[in-house]
């Protein structure tokens, strides 16, 4: 409890740089309910966050009616600590796409970033050195890769030219092409392969 509303408080004193500071302090509130839920008797509390989202959906959803604001609040319970995971681990570029993917639309890439100081700021044995980690990560990335999400190479028209036909499939398809963008593959490659799959090889 007072992780959380220490998390509430530097919400508050960077709510205004974010783009929706009423979403944005209703997740500072909420991005750990999922925990009681999943700790252990060692204090770990493994998946809290795809959990948080469950909680949030049969406890917390009806109590907002606005569904752009739920989908900003049920999207940041998923992806708080996201970018810490990935700084720890030096994610590599296909992480940091899949994230920009996820929270493509519903808020900016420096909404999150904003959110994964307050939630580490908000332990009383955090060291400041972490947050700098953050922002040269960050950093590093979006000159690189950019904040939005890839456009994709292939779409259902691209398909089609190709010879598919159009049914339940295409999704898929268009998820596996998507996914092979995302890992480096370039727009030739990825014809090429799906040229494969669909010949059969």
């Amino acid at each position: 409890m007072n992780h959380t509303l220490l998390v509430v408080d530097l919400a508050a004193l960077c709510k205004d740089k974010t783009s929706w500071p009423l979403a944005f302090m209703w997740s500072a509130l909420l991005h750990d309910i999922g925990k009681p839920l999943v700790t252990t008797p060692e204090g770990k509390a493994p998946g809290h966050n795809e959990s948080g989202v469950k909680v949030f959906n049969q406890y917390f959803s009806h109590f907002f009616t606005n569904k752009k604001m739920k989908k900003y609040i049920r999207t940041m319970i998923y992806y708080h600590m996201h970018l810490m995971n990935m700084v720890r681990n030096q994610s590599k570029d296909y992480s940091y796409y899949k994230l920009l993917k996820g929270i493509e639309g519903i808020f900016p890439l420096n909404d999150l970033v904003c959110m994964s100081k307050c939630d580490k700021l908000g332990r009383l044995a955090n060291r400041p050195e972490t947050i700098s980690t953050l922002d040269t990560y960050v950093e590093e990335k979006v000159s690189r890769c950019g904040n939005h999400a890839l456009k994709p190479f292939v779409d259902g028209k691209l398909l089609i030219e190709l010879g598919f036909k159009p049914n339940q499939d295409f999704k898929e398809l268009l998820d596996w092409a998507y996914d092979l963008q995302m890992r480096g593959h370039d727009k030739e490659s990825v014809i090429q392969l799906l040229k494969g799959r669909k010949d059969g090889k």
